[in-house]
């Protein structure tokens, strides 16, 4: 189970878009869910939340508060206006 402290300090480093870095860290393991299907974003939210209880989203959790886990920028192209000239 994921700790009240361990979802802190995991929010803090991730961002509020930890759901799709863990998501994608999954996907890159090949761990999928029920089904065959990769987790939902609303199950990945609980375990992270301590509300449910899965080894491999918490090992994937803690990979990344470890620094075991290797997290890649996940950055919007800055937009380009049409007509706007780029210095």
């Amino acid at each position: 189970m994921i700790l009240a402290d361990e979802r802190e300090k995991f929010k803090s480093k991730i961002g509020s878009h930890y759901i799709a870095v863990v998501s994608g860290k999954l996907q890159e393991r090949g761990i999928l869910g029920r089904k065959n299907k990769p987790y939902g974003k609303t199950f990945i939210s609980m375990v992270v939340h301590g509300d449910r209880e899965n080894a491999a989203i918490e090992d994937v959790v803690r990979g990344i508060l470890l620094g075991s886990e290797e997290i890649q920028e996940t950055k919007k192209p800055e937009a380009v206006t049409p007509g706007s000239a780029h210095i």
